[in-house]
């Protein structure tokens, strides 16, 4: 398997540029993540991205040659490749493509730190701010108060350090639907996968857990998202269920409620550090 993972790399040459800090951007504009206002604008800014990517690719074909994999019919027939714009597919179609994916959107939660704790991918802010505990070298754990790259600058521009930005909106404080519709919204400009996590309280009941995953299977999304949990005053526990997104689609609605209840309990069992 790890023998054929290079020439399979190479031949398709595929790469994921993304966006972070989505969520501190939409309060910088003074749109409400979950909003219409916001969901229309990041899927505007998915699609600008996405579109400049597949020029630039087939730009670069132009040059060099497309991917080695590169089959021009299969790859004109594509469900995602007949939905880009004329301009894109006639040049596809004439010189080839580089790159057989271009765009994904990466959990991307210690770049995040590096570039001044800016929101995580397209994830809405966790808290304003929060203790985050890291291992030196040694294994022994220190902690950091860290605070939301958008909250930060609104209070160094003169604002008063208990006021919050009139757009700024707690991942906790969503509507689930919040989540998935921002989503689904950006996934049409996504030719890879996307990293999306859903905040639920500790107490989460089962019913509500289930009713996202069948909320994001009528959005037919491309990945179940992840659901973390929140205690009061502690740092979330990632929880990843992405062995179940293929499942959803395969299991009838009985085994699909069972899979879940199991993994909900599964969840509710690991530790919360």
């Amino acid at each position: 398997m790890m023998t054929k993972t290079p020439a399979g790399t190479s031949g398709s040459r595929r790469i994921g540029l993304g966006i972070t800090g989505l969520a501190d951007a939409l309060v910088m504009l003074g749109r409400t993540y979950g909003s219409r206002k916001s969901i229309a604008w990041a899927a505007d800014l998915m699609r600008r991205i996405g579109h400049g990517a597949y020029r630039a690719s087939v730009s670069l074909a132009r040059e060099k040659g497309p991917f080695p994999f590169f089959d021009r019919n299969k790859y004109l027939d594509g469900a995602f490749i007949r939905e880009l714009p004329d301009d894109i597919l006639s040049a596809i179609a004439q010189h080839g493509i580089r790159n057989s994916h271009l765009t994904a959107i990466a959990p991307t939660g210690s770049i995040s730190l590096l570039a001044g704790n800016v929101s995580s991918g397209i994830e809405p802010i966790f808290a304003p701010s929060y203790c985050r505990s890291v291992l030196d070298e040694n294994g022994a754990a220190s902690e950091f108060e860290l605070t939301d790259y958008s909250v930060g600058l609104w209070r160094r521009v003169g604002n008063a350090d208990d006021t919050l930005p009139g757009a700024f909106v707690a991942s906790g404080e969503l509507p689930k639907s919040a989540h998935l519709e921002m989503q689904a919204a950006l996934q049409a400009h996504v030719d890879n996968a996307i990293s999306k996590t859903v905040n639920v309280p500790e107490a989460c009941p089962f019913r509500t857990f289930r009713s996202i995953y069948e909320a994001a299977y009528k959005r037919a999304s491309k990945a179940a998202p992840r659901i973390a949990r929140t205690q009061s005053g502690a740092p979330f526990c990632r929880v990843a269920m992405r062995r179940l997104t293929r499942r959803i689609v395969a299991l009838s609605n009985g085994k699909l409620i069972e899979r879940l209840r199991g993994a909900c309990a599964v969840a509710r069992a690991l530790p919360s550090g």
